[in-house]
């Protein structure tokens, strides 16, 4: 508890030395009702019981459960795992279940050892809530240092929650409690680089759903590839640079694929100038890509917006942060200009991209 204090009190001097954004930042709210909810369940599941309908019902309707179980996880997804995580007389089953490759072994782990430090969580919850205003005017803060402009009217809403050692930058946000308390003085660069995502589509100069199905796949990826790699900027060389943090342990691993970024551009210019020759074939390299894209174009994103940063500077990379194909443009630009070999795109590629651009932002 001491810690988290002192966390706390670190973060608070910190606001406190710099001047915030400009203009009026009405705060988003800081939602714990799953987190609680969550508790309320295990408590059930260790006697061995079965939460009613009901329970589980306002358990999925809490912010973070809700914008979850729409997107990418099912309700059974959670209530599955919940389970085998807490029932005393599924043991066995849960066994069975990680012996054959059925369960994520790890997210029973973290909802165990989420159950086993209640008393820290809400306790760390409670912080949460008395330095909501400070933590978010320092979060929209650095979110705002890769964006083009600086002013902000609000901040998004932020739930906390247990669902993996994780954070989502949907509406609300959504992050792991227990995930946000080990971050300590890290976790306003986690938020920050959820809120980038956030402000980032607030300025898309492109209406998703104009997109055509045969082109979808191909402009996912390089959407991804630009919004990771430039929110990536806020956070990634603490998170997985400083060896307190409990991110470190991935700093191998994120560094080989970093490194290995090149070989993925060099991937993208081969199926796209193809497709400048065969424009029907870009369904299919779209699907290419998109399979093969290394953790959600992270790593790649980060590799090239390091090198628009190196040639042209920070305030380049984020002009037109809602300008996905403008990125690539930029990334080819920096690659010539830096004229030592690095990877960069072909004439034909260049042209699908510019094509694709006029399409769905110049002609607009």
């Amino acid at each position: 508890m001491k810690h988290l204090v002192f966390v706390f009190i670190i973060i608070i001097c910190i606001i406190t030395s710099c001047s915030g954004p400009q203009g009026e930042n009405k705060s988003g709210e800081f939602d714990i009702s799953g987190t609680e909810y969550f508790y309320s369940i295990i408590n059930i599941l260790e006697e061995d019981g079965e939460p009613a309908p009901d329970t589980w019902e306002a358990l999925f309707s809490t912010p973070g459960y809700k914008v979850l179980t729409e997107s990418e996880f099912s309700r059974d997804h959670f209530i599955d795992h919940f389970r085998l995580a807490f029932m005393p007389s599924r043991v066995k089953k849960l066994e069975d279940a990680i012996e054959n490759g059925k369960v994520n072994a790890g997210l029973i782990e973290h909802y165990r050892e989420s159950g086993n430090q209640k008393e820290e969580v809400m306790a760390f919850a409670g912080i949460l809530q008395s330095n909501k205003d400070s933590l978010m005017r320092l979060s929209v803060e650095k979110a705002l240092e890769y964006l083009p402009d600086k002013s902000v009217e609000k901040s998004p809403p932020v739930s906390f929650l247990v669902f993996a050692y994780d954070a989502r930058g949907y509406l609300p946000v959504v992050i792991d409690i227990l995930f946000a308390k080990d971050l300590g003085e890290m976790l306003p660069l986690m938020l920050a680089h959820e809120f980038h995502h956030y402000y980032r589509n607030m300025q898309l100069e492109y209406e998703p759903e104009d997109i055509s199905d045969k082109e979808a796949d191909l402009i996912w990826v390089m959407d991804q590839i630009q919004c990771e790699g430039i929110a990536d900027q806020i956070d990634k060389e603490i998170l997985l640079g400083k060896e307190s943090s409990p991110l470190y342990f991935l700093s191998e691993s994120w560094n080989r694929m970093v490194e290995n970024a090149p070989s993925y551009i060099e991937k993208i210019d081969s199926l796209l100038s193809g497709v400048a020759e065969n424009i029907h074939s870009i369904e299919k390299s779209g699907t290419i890509l998109r399979q093969s894209l290394p953790m959600s174009g992270h790593p790649v994103g980060f590799y090239m917006a390091n090198l628009i940063i190196e040639e042209y500077g920070k305030d380049e990379l984020v002009s037109e942060v809602g300008n996905p194909f403008a990125f690539f443009r930029r990334y080819n630009e920096a690659v010539n200009k830096a004229n030592g070999g690095l990877p960069g795109f072909s004439k034909q590629t260049m042209t699908v991209i510019e094509e694709l651009e006029y399409r769905y932002i110049i002609s607009q």
